[in-house]
């Protein structure tokens, strides 16, 4: 892919002059010609990112040329058969899982591909957390006795000082360390309530 990485000058964005050419379809005018120095096999580009949800953003424009895009990720399209003006940037996104830890970019061509030349300036990846994993998050609540807290940080972390748990085991009371210790309330402290559960305090020195 090297010789198909191209700069390009007086681009209307900074972005856009660079950008790297994904080879054109095998059925595409240019790849009927008889030129040996073409390059049609097609070609993917992958990126390990992890586990999860994550929002993908590829940046597209020539400065020189219109653009007709085609670009797959992990089998579906994030653009088909997008019209680029020459000297324009559009940007293609879309929200989605990883799959073995990998996104795979092509740029499969179904449709008027005569005319295809995908073209990419920049991929953005970011990770994806919607409102709704915002909303899920409760606050902290302070029980009535003992000024302990409960959801919210205590429930994620790390910030878990005053956090009261049902179990020393709890994910979250792992944070309880430094200068916070991890108490056993007992039967007969003042807040009954609490007894056989364990509260994240400041050790005094």
């Amino acid at each position: 892919m090297k010789n198909n990485i191209k700069q390009r000058m007086n681009p209307s964005k900074p972005i856009l002059e660079t950008l790297v050419l994904f080879p054109p379809p095998s059925n595409s005018r240019i790849c009927n010609r008889p030129n040996p120095q073409t390059h049609c096999e097609p070609v993917t580009w992958k990126v390990k990112v992890g586990k999860g949800k994550f929002r993908l953003r590829f940046y597209t424009g020539d400065p020189e040329k219109d653009t007709r895009i085609n670009i797959k990720v992990n089998d579906k399209f994030i653009a088909f058969n997008k019209f680029v003006p020459r000297n324009t940037q559009e940007i293609f996104e879309d929200v989605l899982f990883s799959n073995e830890l990998m996104f795979e970019v092509s740029a499969d061509c179904t449709v008027d591909c005569e005319n295809q030349r995908t073209i990419i300036n920049a991929i953005e990846i970011i990770p994806f957390e919607s409102k709704n994993d915002n909303k899920q998050k409760k606050p902290e609540k302070i029980l009535p006795c003992g000024m302990g807290l409960t959801g919210g940080q205590c429930d994620t972390g790390p910030n878990v000082l005053h956090c009261v748990f049902n179990g020393a085991a709890e994910k979250a009371a792992n944070f309880c360390n430094g200068d916070s210790s991890l108490i056993s309330i007992k039967p007969g402290d003042k807040c009954p309530d609490q007894a056989g559960k364990f509260k994240c305090v400041k050790v005094l020195i």
